[in-house]
């Protein structure tokens, strides 16, 4: 599998695995939380947050 293939399914892993995680346990999370759970930076926490807040129309608290 390509890099860039990788790479575009990794995000894609944790787009959904964010979503599920704020959708179901309706819990509160900080970002540092977050990003240790998803395995990414702080930073991509707040982007994969405002894709699904501009792409789903989902209100999500921060």
């Amino acid at each position: 599998m390509s890099e860039k293939w990788t790479e575009h399914r990794r995000y894609g892993e944790q787009l959904i695995s964010l979503f599920v995680r704020l959708l179901f346990t309706g819990a509160g999370y900080s970002q540092m939380e977050l990003s240790k759970k998803l395995g990414c930076s702080k930073q991509t926490v707040i982007r994969l947050v405002n894709y699904i807040r501009t792409a789903y129309g989902v209100d999500i608290e921060m």
